[in-house]
């Protein structure tokens, strides 16, 4: 095998690769690996190592993930002759660096792809790749928000005419990432999936707690940069993340994940909720007052704050965009994208904007497999000609798996693997929470609405494919509740406060994710829900239980509907009910 590391700073390094060749670009050993094959830039398929092995966050190398993409495409390995992996390594120490090396050269060694050329692209390079890439633009200011990637925390780009260029870096352990994860731990949320959580929940509280933490816990500059003061955390090694002095700090001791959510508790998520946006939108604005671009692009684990992405497309009036996997799991896209468009022969190679996340294996064909499946664990099962007949069970207020067409990649059910139900239905969001999903019952849920009613029903929000920004419901749609004076949390989760109380959160937001494909089935579903009830929305949650990976193949779809009260399940035109 050959190998050639990238130098993370300059990244001089010329890629020879051809026009039609496959590219692999991988993303592990962090969370989350995954993989991504590309062809001129473009992506033929990409999928999360946890989707194939059901470990949540998995981070190994992602062979199931690969050998996965290879079967569904019917594709030689032996036709990839260039391996893209999404770290340079280069800010590792040395030992530490030979030994990844030496690892991912060994899983490699495994699949016997035949002499690809490796190489090494640096972490946030990967992330504002991602971004950048997967966009239209053809110049724009480019901010990846993470825990750490090879010892940075925060990146500004400046990408145009597909070149990026870093114009600045924050190192650890300031790390806006890492202080939100802290929290979320404080809270008693487990980290790297507990981030949901906490902001999920920081609409209960009251922003209370904002100046103690800027005064003591982290200091902000004039530019956006910041420093974290050490005493309260512990970032790195095998101690917990926080310190008893954080504790004494509030003066309260970490929640214990039994323990039940507090007034304080919600206090503390909406205060480090509002500090991690002042932050960035401080770094932004110091940023965008020296680029004259019209267009924004964020990366990185935080770009996964749907409400911060809402605000931040608000308050500045730019175009924004974000890869639907912002995360680590999508650094196999954005390295291997790197890779192409920095290709001398394929400097020319003209972009599109990405059009949706479904990237990885379908599974179609399979009709004589979910018969099978079916008598084996004992399911009734009618094949379906009409939308019409799943309208009828969401009327009656029955919760849907909804399982259609390729896997989708990244973190959210987009309409392929999801739970669905009637947005109308006010004993949905709680029947979901606590008898499917078997998570917290604050917990809000998206709607999927139709592409040309989004405006109609949430302020400002025209095109949200990716379901990764915040919007409100209009006031027309709200339901007065000024009268009552609720204090208990779950009061507030229980109160009815719009026509649509299965997706309405108690601040009277909602992530929404917006759907416009014709050929999709759950467009045709939503349009079809659309000419009965004259609600163009539905309930769209990922189709798994509470700490879980997505379902990815009809036995997780069929599996997880045995365990949970999920009364129904659409397996593309089969429609499968319990017997029991």
């Amino acid at each position: 095998m050959n190998s050639s590391f990238v130098n993370g700073h300059e990244l001089s390094y010329h890629y020879n690769i051809k026009k039609d060749d496959i590219i692999l670009g991988i993303s592990s050993y962090l969370h989350d690996s995954s993989i991504c094959l590309l062809r001129n830039g473009k992506i033929i398929y990409a999928s999360q190592e946890e989707r194939h092995t059901r470990i949540k966050n998995d981070n190994s190398f992602p062979f199931l993930a690969l050998l996965n993409g290879l079967n569904y495409l019917d594709l030689d390995k032996n036709k990839i002759k260039n391996i893209i992996f999404h770290e340079s390594l280069n800010c590792i120490k040395k030992e530490e660096r030979k030994k990844i090396k030496n690892r991912l050269i060994s899983d490699l060694s495994f699949i016997d792809i035949k002499n690809p050329n490796i190489y090494f692209l640096d972490h946030h390079y990967s992330h504002a790749a991602a971004g950048y890439y997967s966009s239209n633009f053809k110049d724009a200011l480019i901010f990846t928000f993470d825990a750490m990637g090879e010892s940075v925390s925060t990146s500004v780009f400046y990408g145009k005419n597909n070149n990026l260029k870093n114009i600045k870096k924050i190192h650890e352990p300031n790390s806006l990432g890492l202080l939100y994860s802290a929290f979320t731990y404080f809270l008693g949320f487990d980290v790297n999936s507990g981030e949901y959580k906490m902001m999920g929940l920081s609409p209960f509280g009251k922003n209370i707690y904002e100046d103690k933490i800027l005064s003591e816990l982290v200091k902000v500059f004039e530019d956006g940069s910041f420093e974290i003061n050490n005493k309260y955390f512990n970032f790195f090694g095998n101690k917990e993340i926080i310190t008893k002095e954080l504790e004494n700090f509030f003066s309260i001791k970490k929640r214990k994940k039994e323990d039940r959510i507090l007034e304080v508790h919600c206090n503390l998520a909406a205060s480090i909720q509002s500090v991690i946006e002042k932050i960035i939108f401080k770094i932004i604005e110091f940023e965008i007052k020296k680029y004259e671009t019209n267009n924004i692009v964020l990366g990185g684990g935080v770009a996964l704050n749907c409400v911060a992405n809402g605000k931040i497309e608000k308050l500045f009036n730019k175009n924004l965009h974000i890869f639907p996997s912002p995360g680590d799991s999508g650094n196999a896209y954005g390295c291997a994208a790197y890779a192409t468009f920095s290709s001398e022969e394929n400097k020319n190679l003209e972009r599109s904007k990405i059009k949706n996340a479904f990237l990885g294996s379908s599974y179609d064909k399979n009709n004589d497999e979910i018969i099978s499946l079916c008598k084996i664990f004992s399911l009734n099962y009618y094949k379906f000609f009409d939308y019409k007949d799943i309208v009828k069970l969401l009327i009656n207020k029955k919760i849907i798996g909804f399982f259609n067409g390729r896997s989708e990649f990244g973190p959210r059910s987009l309409g392929n693997r999801s739970i669905i139900a009637d947005p109308r239905n006010p004993d949905a969001q709680k029947i979901i929470n606590l008898k499917i999903k078997f998570r917290e019952s604050f917990r809000p849920f998206a709607p999927i609405v139709l592409g040309e009613f989004a405006n109609e029903y949430f302020e400002g929000c025209t095109e949200s494919p990716f379901m990764q920004k915040t919007y409100y419901l209009k006031s027309d749609k709200l339901i007065d509740t000024n009268n009552l004076k609720l204090k208990d949390i779950f009061q507030k989760i229980n109160q009815k406060r719009s026509l649509f109380p299965a997706i309405t959160h108690v601040d009277n937001s909602a992530r929404v994710q917006t759907i416009s494909e014709k050929e999709l089935p759950i467009y045709k579903l939503l349009t079809k829900f659309y000419e009965v009830t004259g609600c163009p929305m539905l309930v769209n949650t990922s189709f798994n239980v509470n700490n879980e990976p997505i379902v990815e193949m009809p036995f997780d779809a069929i599996k997880t509907f045995i365990n949970t009260n999920i009364d129904y399940l659409v397996i593309d035109n089969f429609i499968l009910s319990k017997k029991n």
